[in-house]
């Protein structure tokens, strides 16, 4: 992969004068990451940068070489807290760099869930349920409050659940 370019004029051409807000973007906008803060200092709206930046892909690019350099900078801060005794706050941190890299701040779980609309009598119901908790984890099935189901039936009226 090529490394990002250092400066807006290796990335992109020739500033014109009427657009000379682009410098000072660059420059803020890879100090703070933060966009909109950014955009209302300088007196641009929202949607005149979006403009600027499918217009202009060289710019497009040189935003998102500011904006990963201001990911590193997260990342540096990271490092710090991680090695230091004084940890600062890491939950922010970590929102921070999930909103600038968040194919690297990736929350691993899994869950399912499931919907089931079906007929069965209340023996049939019991069965089920009493398979699933039987498969259940000792450790969740404490969080359930429930006993350890043995594998009997119960004595119930038959009848639609």
């Amino acid at each position: 992969m090529p490394e990002p370019p250092d400066s807006l004029e290796s990335t992109a051409e020739p500033l014109h004068y009427r657009r000379p807000w682009r410098k000072e973007f660059l420059v803020q906008y890879e100090r703070t990451g933060r966009l909109y803060h950014v955009l209302q200092a300088l007196g641009i709206s929202k949607a005149k940068f979006d403009r600027e930046v499918t217009r202009d892909p060289k710019f497009a690019r040189a935003v998102e070489v500011r904006r990963q350099r201001y990911a590193d900078t997260l990342e540096d801060q990271f490092d710090k807290m991680f090695k230091s005794n004084a940890r600062g706050n890491v939950v922010a941190g970590i929102v921070l760099a999930k909103k600038h890299r968040p194919h690297d701040f990736i929350e691993r779980h899994a869950g399912v869930t499931m919907q089931v609309d079906a007929v069965a009598t209340m023996e049939q119901a019991r069965a089920l349920l009493s398979l699933m908790l039987h498969d259940a984890t000792p450790e969740l099935q404490a969080r359930l409050a429930v006993p350890v189901p043995s594998l009997v039936a119960h004595d119930e009226p038959e009848g639609p659940v």
